[in-house]
């Protein structure tokens, strides 16, 4: 199966690099589970600014991992494991995601996905997806 996948512009030159196999580059993103979930050996096609006239193809590489995450501000959950918010692991997946730090990547889904269904007594669910 086919998915398509926008990035909004600040994280578009970073999924170039990592599709490219570039240091710095984005791997991987993180979005609420889809009603046709993403699996491995899917094919994903990466966007910026879908659905515009602007609309840019950045590249298209098949999905290697996809994987479960509750974040919250001072921790998260993966595979029913709890882990420190400021921890070594914390801020490596928020730099591999295009972000500073944890707290930012957190700020970031806390914002977007506030007031909707994937955000729940101060957490976001979400699906990491990794090509």
């Amino acid at each position: 199966m086919t998915h398509l996948f926008n990035f909004k512009a600040r994280f578009a030159p970073a999924v170039e690099r990592g599709l490219r196999g570039l240091t710095g580059g984005k791997r991987q993103t993180m979005r609420p589970r889809r009603k046709r979930p993403v699996k491995t050996g899917d094919t994903l096609r990466l966007y910026c600014g879908l659905r515009t006239k602007a609309t840019v193809f950045l590249g298209e590489a098949p999905c290697k991992k996809v994987q479960g995450y509750w974040l919250h501000q001072s921790y998260y959950l993966t595979a029913g494991r709890p882990h420190s918010g400021g921890s070594r692991e914390a801020h490596a997946l928020a730099h591999a995601d295009g972000f500073a730090d944890y707290d930012e990547m957190f700020s970031f889904f806390e914002k977007t996905y506030r007031g909707t269904r994937h955000f729940k007594r101060g957490r976001v669910r979400l699906e990491l997806v990794q090509w």
